[in-house]
């Protein structure tokens, strides 16, 4: 098989498996963005465009590894992203995620590594603000957007070792 051929029949793959993973995603999230949010409120009050500001291509800056996070605009109920840490040319983590409005709510769900993805309720927004939780997850059950100037910030937390609120945080820049 030439070398041409293989790269074609990657890529098909690679799209065949990135389309049933969203198609196949979208129980979970319907049934996971049914739930009230923390203080009671479903996420039904809240759109798609309210997440319009994490739209499009971020990427870390400075020293350490490669952090990317891509959105798409959202549109036709949904909004994919995309996840990438690229630590050396043979290590590297990806999640894909996605973000989809249904009867119920908006739910963001998280595929790392493209395994089943884990829900997350929308149950904050403000101007250029969003938070998801999931209190049932282990680590994290909240995330979070936060437009920072230029940067898009990210954070999750979670219950850690003695009780204590374990949380990390990531920054990036648009790229395009």
């Amino acid at each position: 098989m030439s070398a041409t051929l293989r790269f074609h029949l990657r890529r098909i793959a690679a799209v065949l498996f990135g389309a049933a993973l969203f198609v196949g995603a979208g129980a979970a999230g319907q049934a996971a963005s049914g739930n009230a949010g923390e203080d009671g409120s479903s996420s039904s009050q809240f759109s798609l465009e309210d997440l319009a500001f994490m739209a499009g291509h971020w990427k870390s800056g400075g020293d350490g590894p490669l952090q990317e996070e891509i959105w798409m605009e959202p549109a036709g109920r949904i909004m994919p992203g995309l996840h990438r840490d690229v630590f050396s040319p043979e290590r590297s983590f990806f999640e894909y995620l996605r973000i989809e409005q249904t009867e119920a709510g908006i739910a963001y769900l998280a595929s790392p590594r493209g395994a089943p993805p884990t829900p997350f309720r929308l149950t904050e927004v403000e101007e250029g603000f969003a938070a998801f939780t999931n209190p049932e997850h282990d680590f994290p059950q909240r995330i979070e957007y936060r437009l920072e100037g230029e940067q898009l910030c990210a954070r999750i937390e979670g219950p850690g070792k003695n009780g204590e609120t374990r949380s990390s945080r990531w920054c990036w820049v648009r790229v395009r």
